[in-house]
């Protein structure tokens, strides 16, 4: 059939439509494979399925409830969110008082020592060391006078900011209160809970082991430079079930390689790349590789894999000259090259699934440069060496 520049064949219904009947991904660039309506109709039909649980178990009050008595999720356990409605309307009604809170603090005022202009403390950040808690400037002034000395000298700012930064990472209150922010931040964006504290992480930290390998912390950056540094044996706030919250039940200081090495599946999993990372021989068991087909062939594989590369090639101008038949040649063979691993190719985000990794991820995507491994390799050694996942695998297998 041939189809005109303004149309495109529906994968679901089959039928051939105008490209407007048809979403636009910005992030390929492209027009998806399946029209507005079938699109909503798979949506829906995704929906439904977490009415078909009998009940589910809220991550907050931890009561067994039926359907009906959560939110739809399309990303939650069976569909459905974590907390039942109860719950999260509880939720909203101590933020209301949060922010009736809030609002009588906006109504307190106090004089700029800059400006002399008197504002509502809202306008002036916290400062524990002076008697009322908030700064003497206010945010304009401050920012202001910031600007005027980023101008005046950029390289000193630069290099005066880089110091306070790796000053903070060296101190173990200021690790734990970031760690503890960005868990709160995390949960919140899935509608999770935090209920831990900093002195609950501090009281880890200051420990100094991983609870879970032994390995010792070291604080401070790592590879990379700036806000993207990355230590692997930094402390890292791990769930042991990532479809919970951040309990002290459910929660670990751990090292970070670790935490990226886990990343959404379990402690088995790791265990079974860190032998086979060793040279260990031994048989593990691959659970449910019937009807979750993904890829219909190999070559569809490849290609994502592909797209994927050279979409981030292209985003962070690196040298790119790897073809589809060239990363279809190493998913045919089969196993990873790092840890002999058999690919798995059926299961979607299986800890086994062939990826693209970069030997230096300072370098392009090249034929020198990339290696295909198994995903848990790829994602847990992030901008990290093999070494560190050496030193990882033996703390893990005796």
């Amino acid at each position: 059939m041939n189809l005109k520049k303004d149309q495109k064949i529906c994968r679901v219904c089959k039928k051939t439509k105008f490209l407007d009947e048809f979403y636009f991904r910005k992030d390929s660039r492209k027009h998806r494979n399946e029209c507005k309506t079938c699109s909503y109709d798979v949506q829906k039909s995704r929906l439904s399925i977490g009415y078909q649980l009998e009940s589910k178990k809220c991550n907050n009050c931890k009561r067994e409830l039926p359907p009906e008595s959560f939110n739809k999720d399309l990303w939650g356990v069976g569909r459905l969110s974590d907390w039942c409605k109860e719950c999260i309307s509880t939720d909203h009604q101590s933020n209301s008082l949060q922010d009736q809170k809030n609002d009588f603090e906006d109504s307190r005022i106090k004089r700029c020592s800059t400006c002399k202009e008197t504002k509502s403390v809202s306008r002036f950040s916290k400062n524990k060391n002076n008697k009322d808690g908030f700064s003497r400037s206010c945010y304009d002034c401050f920012n202001k006078w910031e600007r005027g000395v980023k101008n005046s000298n950029p390289l000193a700012y630069q290099s005066k900011q880089r110091s306070l930064r790796q000053k903070r990472m060296l101190r173990p209150e200021s690790v734990a209160e970031r760690m503890l922010t960005n868990a709160k931040q995390r949960a919140k964006r899935k509608g999770s809970y935090v209920s831990i504290s900093k002195e609950w992480i501090l009281e880890r930290i200051i420990k100094g082991k991983c609870e879970v390998t032994g390995l010792d912390f070291t604080l401070g950056g790592g590879y990379g430079s700036g806000r993207s540094s990355f230590n692997s044996f930094n402390p890292s706030l791990d769930r042991i079930d990532p479809n919970r919250g951040y309990s002290p039940e459910n929660s670990r200081v751990v090292v970070n390689v670790y935490n990226t090495t886990k990343h959404r599946w379990n402690d088995q999993d790791v265990l079974v790349y860190c032998k086979a990372l060793l040279g260990r021989t031994f048989d593990y068991y691959l659970s449910d590789v019937e009807n979750n087909m993904r890829f219909k062939t190999l070559r569809g594989l490849a290609y994502s894999r592909y797209i994927k590369a050279k979409r981030t090639a292209k985003e962070k101008i690196l040298d790119f000259n790897i073809s589809i038949d060239w990363v279809e040649e190493r998913i045919k063979r089969g196993i990873c090259e790092i840890t002999n691993l058999r690919f798995v190719t059926n299961i979607p985000y299986h800890p086994f699934q062939p990826s693209l990794d970069k030997i230096d991820p300072m370098k392009g995507y090249t034929t020198e440069n990339t290696r295909v491994v198994v995903y848990i390799h790829n994602w847990g050694r992030q901008r990290s060496s093999d070494q560190d996942m050496m030193i990882l695998a033996k703390s893990l297998i005796k």
